[in-house]
């Protein structure tokens, strides 16, 4: 739809789905994440920065890595909705964090993997130091949040458990050391050739 309107190729496509809103992501979420911890806008704001033009986030881009580009862009949002729905548990709440993490988990799952660690974390360090709140209440709702976006995320995650079990051996080059189920694995992006 968005080459047949702008009919550009396939390189600004990329840059106009992928890495703009992935930029644009990592300097609000980082932003807003940053807010959340202190009130000072310069602390905030150089953060923002920080996490946007870091080395990590720029080989991401330049290595066209755009699920993990996008699940690093949205990562610091969806941990802290994580960590307001253990604050303040509401549908609301819920609702927010699970739309935050669902995407996060169709962006990229070991980043959504790190968002639930460190959600859990930051909970047990938080009830460690305060002990105001119900550690085993606060668990249980930032664990109810990845169950259901486990759920929602089964159109693919079922597929991909049962090519893992057969042994799909779909080649994607002439030596056969690369297949199609390793894009979905943690590879680096530059490599020679820009191969995984």
């Amino acid at each position: 739809l968005i080459h047949s309107v702008l009919s550009s190729g396939n390189d600004v496509l990329i840059r106009i789905v992928f890495h703009f809103p992935a930029i644009i992501l990592s300097l609000i979420s980082s932003f807003l994440f940053a807010r959340s911890l202190t009130k000072s806008l310069v602390v905030s704001f150089f953060t923002s920065l920080f996490y946007s033009l870091n080395t990590y986030f720029l080989l991401l881009i330049d290595g066209g890595q755009v699920g993990i580009e996008l699940g690093y862009g949205i990562f610091p949002l969806a941990l802290l909705t994580l960590y307001r729905f253990t604050q303040k548990i509401s549908s609301r709440n819920f609702f927010i964090a699970l739309v935050l993490f669902t995407a996060l988990t169709i962006y990229d799952v070991r980043i959504a993997t790190i968002a639930l660690f460190t959600g859990l974390f930051w909970v047990i360090l938080e009830w460690f130091t305060n002990r105001s709140a119900s550690l085993g209440k606060s668990i249980l709702a930032i664990l109810s949040v990845p169950s259901v976006a486990i759920f929602i995320g089964s159109y693919w995650s079922v597929p991909l458990l049962r090519l893992v079990d057969e042994g799909l051996n779909i080649s994607t080059s002439k030596n056969n050391f690369t297949f199609l189920i390793h894009t979905l694995f943690l590879f680096q992006p530059h490599w020679p050739f820009n191969e995984f």
